[in-house]
């Protein structure tokens, strides 16, 4: 089986062929009198349950692993502006030079480091105390045309969202949430 070249109705043909069989083959063996014979039969059951879990991996993989063209997990942008809005409302800037960073960690699947570091000294202290230490952030499953999200990762004390928004591979914007003030960041080439 090839997953790589399965469309996506196929694989959700498969997924359900195999919950199919592995509902049915835990039945039978429930009911088996046969000792010998169960070895073989709960080997085959792994099998089947180790193919449904390929596949499931790869219909999820597909629904929110967009090609971007952009490398997330070692990301750095130079923005050469930004601006602070306040329930939607300009409330600060435009200030100078920053650089955002985006940096995978290994060890925690879709949890990454998010770096914010102003290089003037023209920016509110709220975005400035923003720039002091890296937060971390966990991709969302939700994918849209042209933008990737993120959003904090349960460990942090404040709620932050980030979308990168994007056309042919090259940022547009990124888009820095604050989510409990109600206020956010645009920062631009």
């Amino acid at each position: 089986m090839d997953l790589d070249n399965m469309s996506e109705e196929e694989i959700e043909k498969e997924i359900e062929i195999y919950k199919d069989r592995i509902e049915t083959l835990a039945d039978y063996i429930s009911e088996i009198d046969d000792i010998r014979i169960i070895p073989t039969l709960n080997s085959q059951l792994q099998g089947y349950k180790s193919t449904l879990y390929l596949l499931e991996n790869k219909k999820n993989k597909r629904l929110y692993d967009v090609d971007t063209g952009l490398d997330i997990d070692k990301f750095s942008f130079r923005a050469s502006t930004s601006s602070l809005f306040n329930f939607d409302k300009l409330s600060g800037g435009p200030y100078g030079e920053s650089t955002i960073t985006i940096n995978r960690i290994k060890s925690v699947d879709n949890l990454y480091e998010l770096t914010i570091f102003n290089h003037d000294d023209n920016h509110s202290d709220y975005t400035n105390d923003l720039s002091m230490y890296p937060v971390k952030i966990k991709k969302a499953h939700i994918q849209f045309d042209n933008r990737i999200v993120f959003h904090t990762f349960q460990e942090e004390s404040k709620s932050y969202g980030l979308g990168i928004v994007y056309k042919f591979g090259n940022v547009s914007e990124i888009i820095f949430d604050l989510l409990e003030d109600n206020k956010y960041i645009i920062y631009l080439p």
